[in-house]
């Protein structure tokens, strides 16, 4: 089989051919028992992906979504007619989400004995609850940060683990560290503050290892920039090409706040790392522990603990570089 372009590729390829008709289209890669697989932009660019049928092949419409609808279609070329299921994008905002909706269409076309419409169905059917999300507030520009440090480390844990797997990434669940895989784990914070090194907690929960591990502190000084810096949107499509699991990663990005259908807004905020720093969190790390308070339990009557640990000094003392690469190596393992 030829080589699949990936669709967000192809849109603005199909954006600059001249309109000639309703559709302008282009091949897929991918064959089925009908024909060519294609996607396709409408003169309102609006996009689609087109399933070819036979002439008589049943197609169950779904318009059940109001972002996206699967329809029979007839397109025509030349004096040919040819029917296909139109998975069709029908809310402009949807773009970035329905780049990834079709990505999986496609592998579950190039997967599934017998290819065809209902593989598009039951990948509709998987994605039906984010699609009809609706949008919300934008995150501000500290979340961002915090959310690229995130995205960052993560990145570099899946990167090194063949399974490509997402389950380290535990924060979005409501665990008190942001990743962790059995009893290691990291917690993550960014900072926007040029001078000093002051890093915010949260609780005293956040800074306790997990039961019988090890915990570790990864602070990354962010900066914001005009252009050329990270961005949550292209770590977000770094972590997509890596080959997760696309449905997981929106879904986790979704229980932080962060929308795929906002990517255009996101692509503004870039941000330059100016000073990456790791440390392990043990007895002689500056913390506020369960084991802090005279009863081992947090007083009554206090309802929230917030505190900042002043790492300007030289201690407590951030590990080698080359630490943190064999950190990640034992978070993807």
């Amino acid at each position: 089989m030829a080589r699949r372009d990936e669709p967000a590729v192809v849109w603005p390829l199909l954006a600059a051919q001249p309109v000639l008709g309703d559709m302008r289209v282009r091949e897929t890669g991918l064959v089925v028992s009908a024909g060519p697989v294609l996607l396709g932009l409408d003169v309102n660019a609006g996009r689609h992906l087109l399933v070819p049928l036979g002439p008589d092949e049943p197609l169950r419409e779904d318009r059940t979504s109001h972002g996206v609808h699967i329809v029979d279609r007839r397109l025509l070329d030349g004096e040919r007619s040819q029917r296909f299921a139109d998975v069709a994008c029908r809310l402009p905002h949807l773009a970035e989400l329905f780049n990834v909706l079709v990505d999986e269409m496609l592998d579950s076309l190039e997967r599934q004995p017998p290819p065809g419409p209902a593989a598009c169905h039951a990948v509709l059917e998987r994605w039906r609850e984010l699609l009809e999300h609706e949008r919300g507030t934008l995150l501000g520009t500290e979340q961002l940060a915090a959310l690229v440090a995130e995205l960052w480390y993560l990145r570099e844990i899946v990167e090194r683990d063949p399974a490509r797997r997402l389950d380290c990434w535990v924060g979005p669940h409501g665990d008190r560290h942001d990743l962790r895989r059995r009893n290691m784990a990291l917690e993550v914070k960014a900072t926007l503050v040029r001078e000093g090194l002051l890093v915010e907690i949260h609780g005293h929960e956040q800074l306790e290892p997990p039961d019988g591990g090890q915990l570790y502190l990864a602070v990354m000084r962010l900066e914001r920039i005009d252009q050329d810096g990270l961005t949550v949107p292209e770590l977000v499509r770094s972590l997509l090409e890596m080959g997760v699991d696309r449905k997981q990663l929106v879904d986790l990005l979704d229980r932080v706040g962060y929308r795929l259908t906002d990517s255009t807004a996101y692509d503004q905020f870039h941000f330059q790392v100016r000073d990456q720093r790791l440390y392990v969190v043990d007895a002689r790390f500056p913390r506020i522990i369960a084991s802090s308070f005279v009863s081992g339990v947090m007083p009554r009557g206090i309802l929230r603990l917030r505190y900042f640990v002043d790492l300007t000094g030289e201690a407590p003392v951030s590990l080698p570089a080359h630490e943190l690469d064999a950190l990640m190596a034992r978070l993807a393992a």
